[in-house]
């Protein structure tokens, strides 16, 4: 189900070519693909799944951790140049998390997410290009379920416009990923920051509630937004659930740009080939130039 939302399905091959063309031509946008005012130099090399999983402790990720997972986190990053001016994390390897102790033969509930809603993560985060693989997640009475759990700021908390973050570049390979309310295979809930360039292809998403294939939630905050961004997973859950996005909560137009989505959706209510649900918006669409494959999703 959609609300004013400028998005075309489109039929299984013609997509690949589509969303070939989408990406190409995101450079020649400037709404779709912003430019960073961070550099590198400035973001903290990852480079294992051990790292990865540490940056849970200094969330935003200014290379000074919680005083309570200071020792985990010096432990993983014992150097960090930039400290305690960093802006964020950088990936700069690929990283299996089928071959950690978070894999489906080490763990029954497997990644951890990062960033909850009582501490989110507000810091930026550049993939590189680089691939997360065989991501393992089984949480299933739990909400704000992904890679990421809650991605920046809530709305009331403190920030400037230059603070919000960016969570770009990144792949996930081979997702099976279960919670209960927002829930997707990259982030579970996105409040005041941007998804941008990333993707994830492979597996599956399911939840009860505003489930996505990238990203479970977009929340009420004019600054959320998906660009450049596709998911090729089978989505499963109950009420509003999408192959890209499960709910879109902000009344903002244009929120999703240059994105699309290709795999199976099933659900009870409030179902999408891009997006399940989205707040009503005025003066726009609440999404533009963005496709869902028909015959892959089953929904047209």
């Amino acid at each position: 189900m959609f609300s004013d939302c400028f998005c075309m399905p489109l039929m299984g091959k013609r997509v690949a070519v589509r969303v070939a063309a989408l990406l190409v031509a995101a450079g020649a946008l400037g709404s779709v693909a912003p430019s960073f005012a961070q550099t590198t130099s400035t973001l903290i090399s990852v480079n294992s799944a051990s790292q990865l999983h540490a940056i849970r402790w200094d969330l935003d990720g200014d290379g000074v951790p919680a005083a309570a997972s200071s020792a985990s986190w010096n432990a993983a990053f014992p150097s960090v140049a930039c400290a305690p001016n960093c802006t964020g994390y950088v990936l700069d390897a690929d990283i299996d998390l089928g071959a950690s102790r978070w894999s489906r033969s080490s763990s029954t509930e497997g990644w951890p997410p990062i960033g909850t809603e009582s501490d989110n993560f507000v810091a930026d985060f550049d993939g590189r290009g680089h691939v997360i693989e065989n991501l393992f997640i089984n949480r299933t009475t739990q909400d704000d379920v992904g890679l990421f759990g809650f991605f920046g700021f809530k709305t009331g908390q403190d920030h400037t416009a230059a603070d919000i973050p960016f969570l770009r570049n990144v792949g996930i390979v081979d997702a099976d990923v279960s919670g209960r309310n927002h829930v997707g295979a990259l982030v579970g809930r996105v409040s005041t920051g941007t998804v941008v360039t990333s993707y994830v292809m492979g597996g599956t998403v399911s939840g009860t509630s505003e489930v996505g294939g990238l990203v479970g939630t977009l929340s009420d905050d004019q600054d959320d937004g998906i660009r450049v961004s596709y998911a090729r997973v089978h989505v499963r859950g109950g009420s509003s659930v999408g192959g890209l996005l499960g709910r879109n909560h902000d009344t903002s137009a244009e929120t999703i740009i240059a994105s699309y989505a290709a795999g199976e959706v099933t659900g009870t209510s409030m179902v999408g080939g891009l997006m399940g649900r989205s707040a009503p918006v005025s003066g726009g669409e609440n999404a533009m130039d963005s496709y869902w494959d028909t015959e892959v999703s089953g929904l047209t």
